[in-house]
């Protein structure tokens, strides 16, 4: 039980906050390196308690003191051994011997294995938490996706939408949607405009009501995401390029103007994280996708 509660306050401490600091600082250093900030960010100091590391430090002490025991178990009885066949007068024979190394094998075991049954069943618990969910969340219903055009392009109807039965809902009384239509969804903060976007793309569950959505979803992300290859490459995303196809896509998403001042065209490298580029051309480069 010791060590299972070690474990857990190693991984309670040690995967929020110290993992997810040290990996964005290592995904970032490209930005920081291409726009030159070596030296704003010189004296940055990584915002960290030091209560923060006792329990993962004190469990990796723990686990070498117990891989310690184990070596020195081993080592201690094949001394008493030894030193037991020299002050007596007996010869062992060759099946002693056997049993002997077998006995101190035997010692081993516990201390090899005692570190690691506490890891295996944290995560024996935390995978069974997190399988649970996901078959709880199996039967959830969500608006149903008809590929065929039809004169309305989304219908819902007295629908409620939420991601858990304690969880942020939305309440949609009618929502209906003409083929061709532009609409825009305006509202505070934290309103549920995000959220209402989600269920139309069919990822938040609807919970009561029924909705139903036309022909095929188009979205852009308000963050979108690049690859770290060439602009052509990140519109096609491995389809078949079509060059008046893929020049109209481009006109329509203003990118012409763009890629005529770049050297390299549509062949220009947008880097890691889409660093070579504005955020407005990504944004361009995401709709053109």
């Amino acid at each position: 039980r010791k060590i299972e509660r070690l474990e857990k306050e190693s991984r309670t401490h040690d995967t929020p906050r110290i993992r997810s600091n040290f990996h964005n600082l290592g995904r970032d250093i490209r930005g920081i390196k291409f726009h030159a900030w070596e030296n704003a960010f010189r004296n940055v100091r990584v915002d960290m308690d030091i209560d923060d590391f006792i329990p993962p430090l004190f469990w990796r002490i723990s686990s070498l003191l117990v891989d310690l025991v184990g070596s020195a178990i081993s080592q201690i009885a094949s001394a008493i051994a030894i030193m037991s066949a020299i002050q007596s007068s007996d010869v062992a024979t060759y099946t002693e011997v056997i049993l002997l190394m077998g006995s101190i094998d035997s010692l081993t075991i516990f201390s090899t294995t005692a570190s690691a049954l506490g890891t295996i069943y944290v995560d024996i618990k935390k995978n069974t938490a997190f399988l649970s969910k996901i078959i709880a969340g199996s039967d959830s219903q969500y608006i149903q996706l008809d590929p065929e055009p039809s004169a309305m392009s989304a219908e819902l109807t007295d629908c409620t939408f939420s991601w858990g039965s304690d969880a942020f809902s939305v309440h949609c009384p009618l929502l209906t949607i003409a083929a061709s239509e532009f609409v825009t969804v305006v509202g505070r903060v934290g309103s549920g405009k995000s959220s209402l976007m989600s269920a139309l793309c069919g990822e938040m569950p609807i919970i009561s009501g029924q909705g139903w959505l036309n022909g095929r979803i188009g979205f852009v992300d308000q963050k979108p995401s690049v690859l770290n290859t060439t602009i052509r490459e990140n519109v096609l995303m491995g389809n078949e390029y079509d060059e008046k196809w893929f020049n109209q896509v481009i006109h329509a998403c203003a990118l012409s103007q763009d890629l005529e001042k770049m050297e390299d065209g549509d062949q220009t490298k947008v880097g890691y994280g889409g660093v070579n580029l504005s955020g407005g051309q990504k944004t361009r480069l995401a709709l053109a996708r």
